[in-house]
């Protein structure tokens, strides 16, 4: 069953590692909303094929069509509940920086990049929400973490030049990171496919919700009162993502083969 998985290590030093798989996630009879919401909208796996004459070097750390499984500590996982991991970029290209969550605020982290059309869509929606929480403890991080260019320094450039054209009047933080250290820390863990891709850290610091930004103005009201994030809607919510995700890396193992 799955024969599909191919465990990853991301710490091949380390003794004592658990294979961590949410394969038996395939075999819940729960409908798959997640994949539902998506209905019309491309989510992107990777970045479009470049042109011959400007092929990009691609670089492991920028990867993300990756196993479903992941060699990890039981503690490493990110999925409802679990403690949020740290942010670690190497830029704070808008805004302050963000050392710490700050107990009492609702944090959206948001993984986007500029070649993605959805994220793009995205980003402009989260503009209106950050104005429209502000006044709830709402804080809204967006983190591109997976812009293609040859160095990081061409990337941090062109991502600079996108936020001025594109987003003039940005209201959030957006921090940089090319090395695939937050790929690492959050998608990887979190068994995330694609992008754009929202995570909700609770005013506890813990993960409240993970998927599509366009359910945001649904969850995020629930997540403010409290009422979401141990109820078994957050539940079910997760178990169909983690499904659907399945689905998608089946599917991207099929293409590639």
């Amino acid at each position: 069953m799955l024969s599909f998985l191919e465990p990853m290590c991301l710490a091949p030093a380390r003794k004592n590692l658990l294979l961590v798989t949410w394969g038996l996630v395939a075999l819940s009879a729960a409908t798959p909303t997640f994949a539902a919401d998506l209905a019309g909208q491309l989510v992107y796996t990777e970045a479009p094929p470049q042109p011959a004459a400007a092929a990009i070097r691609d670089q492991p750390a920028q990867k993300v069509a990756r196993p479903l499984t992941i060699g990890l500590e039981r503690n490493m996982v990110v999925g409802l509940e679990s403690q949020a991991p740290p942010i670690k970029v190497e830029n704070w290209l808008r805004g302050q920086p963000l050392t710490s969550f700050q107990p009492g605020k609702v944090y959206i982290v948001e993984f986007w990049a500029t070649w993605c059309a959805p994220c793009v869509a995205a980003l402009s929606h989260l503009v209106q929400l950050q104005e429209k929480y502000k006044d709830s403890g709402v804080e809204i991080v967006g983190l591109a973490a997976r812009e293609r260019a040859r160095t990081a320094d061409e990337a941090r450039s062109k991502l600079d030049a996108w936020l001025t054209e594109k987003l003039p009047n940005l209201n959030y933080r957006i921090g940089f990171d090319y090395t695939g250290e937050m790929n690492k820390l959050w998608m990887d863990p979190s068994f995330s496919v694609g992008i754009p891709t929202s995570f909700v850290v609770d005013r506890d610091g813990h993960i409240a919700f993970i998927g599509f930004p366009t359910q945001l103005d649904d969850v995020l009201p629930k997540i403010l009162s409290g009422s979401w994030r141990t109820s078994d809607e957050a539940k079910a919510a997760d178990t169909e993502r983690l499904k659907a995700n399945a689905e998608k890396r089946e599917m991207t193992r099929k293409r590639a083969h």
